[in-house]
């Protein structure tokens, strides 16, 4: 499970499917070769970046209990987080509260982080149904760890 908390503090719970979660770590740099057949290499720090593929829907409780992550600061404080719909992860791919953008986000370790959406959502059906409590999704989504 992950969540995601939006800018107005509401929660949202996430199952994730294990086989579909990756952290790349991307090294972003330019590489230019000379007329000396040397090569000069500019760069910036690496980049984290998470993988999720999301099960989204059907009949679930509407909440769920946070942990507490022991010795932590949290970011996201304990209390109850809602299941996340299809139309909830869409709202908060849409969403960008300026000027960075972030929502705050615990992974399915613990972990705790600012996190951005990238790329593009594309929730596709994993049930003959597309509507009611026993329609479900699969949705791919990817972010980018938030410079703090």
């Amino acid at each position: 499970m992950i969540l995601i908390q939006d800018h107005e503090d509401n929660v949202y719970a996430f199952k994730v499917y294990m086989d579909g979660y990756e952290t790349p770590i991307t090294k972003i740099q330019n590489e230019e070769m000379t007329l000396t057949s040397r090569i000069i290499v500019t760069g910036a720090p690496t980049v984290e970046h998470r993988r999720y593929k999301l099960k989204i829907g059907g009949h679930l409780e509407p909440t769920v209990e946070i942990p507490h992550e022991e010795g932590t600061d949290s970011i996201i404080e304990e209390g109850t987080a809602t299941w996340g719909s299809r139309e909830d992860l869409i709202s908060l791919f849409r969403e960008g509260v300026p000027p960075n953008n972030r929502f705050a986000f615990r992974d399915v370790d613990g972990s705790e982080y600012y996190m951005h959406f990238t790329d593009s959502l594309s929730p596709k059906p994993n049930t003959p149904v597309v509507t009611g409590e026993y329609a479900y999704f699969e949705v791919e989504v990817s972010m980018r760890l938030h410079p703090l």
